[in-house]
């Protein structure tokens, strides 16, 4: 790895954002199985699926870039409508609408920050990040954009054109009733799991490297200063004529 690029200071810097990340990505993995499961209480009662959203935006406040600040806040504040949607007789069409943005915005932020963790790795010639960056965007594609896209499109051929909520809200009484259906989603989170981690992997090693590279060059130029034994001095006595 590169550690004067651009990219490796930029993971080095994004550590505890990328552990903030990784946290919420956990949970959401953790929900998602909880709900193949049928325990539905954790997302009706508990509000659980919030957290993963307020954490993902925690992990990019101030990071100033807005291609990720703002998925996230548009995560953190669509999520609580999946809950109300859930436990409403008849939900109303502002909730399924704010339950398809909060999916959408969730997507999003994968994407975004697995485009940055791979552009930061490129940079820091760090081939196993890259490689492993470009096997999570083909699985948010082929495994997790591509069964969606296959149901919906399903939707469409009973219910016609997506241009009401009735469509949508079909769609997601289809992915409810079939747990099965949510197995790409809980693939797909463990996948931008896995690269998350493997980013915070990289950041350490490449702040390690960075460390071993000062000390070795202050032991070659001062060694008293890097803390180095000092032979002792010649005790020479002068001898008198």
């Amino acid at each position: 790895m590169n550690i004067a690029s651009n990219g490796a200071r930029l993971l080095a810097s994004w550590t505890w954002r990328l552990m903030l990340v990784s946290a919420a990505a956990l949970l959401m993995m953790v929900i998602a199985f909880i709900g193949l499961r049928r325990y539905d209480w954790l997302v009706c009662q508990c509000y659980g699926h919030c957290i993963p959203s307020v954490l993902l935006l925690a992990a990019v406040i101030g990071c100033g870039r807005k291609r990720l600040q703002c998925p996230a806040c548009a995560s953190a504040a669509f999520a609580p409508f999946f809950t109300w949607y859930l436990v409403s007789d008849k939900p109303s069409d502002y909730f399924i609408w704010c339950t398809v943005l909060w999916a959408l915005a969730t997507t999003w932020f994968a994407f975004e920050m697995t485009g940055l963790i791979r552009s930061c790795a490129h940079d820091a010639a760090c081939e196993w990040l890259e490689k492993m960056a470009g096997h999570t965007f083909i699985s948010l594609i082929y495994l997790l954009i591509a069964p969606m896209a296959a149901i919906t499109v399903a939707n469409m051929v009973v219910l016609g054109m997506p241009t009401n909520a009735s469509f949508w809200d079909a769609t997601i009484q289809s992915l409810h009733a079939t747990p099965k259906y949510l197995l790409p989603i809980v693939w797909n989170t463990f996948m931008f799991l896995k690269i998350c981690c493997a980013a915070v992997l990289a950041a350490h090693m490449a702040v390690r490297q960075s460390f071993d590279n000062a000390q070795n060059t202050a032991e070659e130029e001062d060694p008293q200063q890097a803390g180095l034994p000092q032979p002792p001095p010649s005790d020479q006595q002068e001898t008198t004529p």
